[in-house]
């Protein structure tokens, strides 16, 4: 029974995923508008907060065929690397801290965040250019303002999972 539910709940979180980055939910991000925040990690953060990476990390490569099935590789790529590098950090902090706790709650925060900021940086400057034919100096005035956007997506994403997370733990 359990290990149905957990199936279950998966797949449930992951068809959402799909949904969130099929349907047009995104709102544009003023400095850079190309650039959206969109609901899609919520499911695969909730996911991580419930059970662990893996069901984290399952979700969110379901949410990546959303942008797949547009025939947008490069989209899912970074999208893909941007959930998991919020996802690895919030399962760490969440499996030896108590997330229930002060020092869980800054350690859910500030730590993924920050992850999800450096790793995409990396990614922005060193990966995106070359895929797309960007000079790089034009990549290099967009690290801080995308670095900006991935700590506001993080957090949204992670402070709404959280508050669902804290209403069905509660039960």
């Amino acid at each position: 029974m359990r290990r149905t539910k957990y199936l279950t709940m998966i797949a449930l979180l992951g068809s959402m995923a799909i949904v969130f980055e099929v349907l047009p939910l995104d709102i544009p991000y003023p400095p850079l508008p190309r650039v959206t925040y969109d609901p899609a990690g919520i499911p695969a953060t909730l996911a991580t907060m419930m059970y662990n990476v893996y069901a984290g990390i399952i979700v969110q490569l379901l949410g990546c065929l959303g942008i797949l099935a547009h025939g947008n590789w490069i989209g899912a790529l970074f999208k893909g690397c941007a959930e998991i590098s919020t996802i690895i950090p919030l399962y760490v902090v969440a499996k030896y801290w108590n997330i229930m706790s002060l020092k869980g709650r800054i350690g859910v925060f500030t730590i993924p965040p920050v992850s999800r900021a450096l790793v995409m940086a990396l990614m922005n400057y060193y990966v995106l250019p070359p895929l797309i034919g960007m000079p790089e100096y034009i990549a290099r005035t967009l690290v801080i303002p995308l670095m900006v956007f991935n700590i506001t997506q993080a957090l949204i994403n992670i402070g709404i999972s959280y508050l669902i997370y804290l209403r069905i733990k509660g039960r």
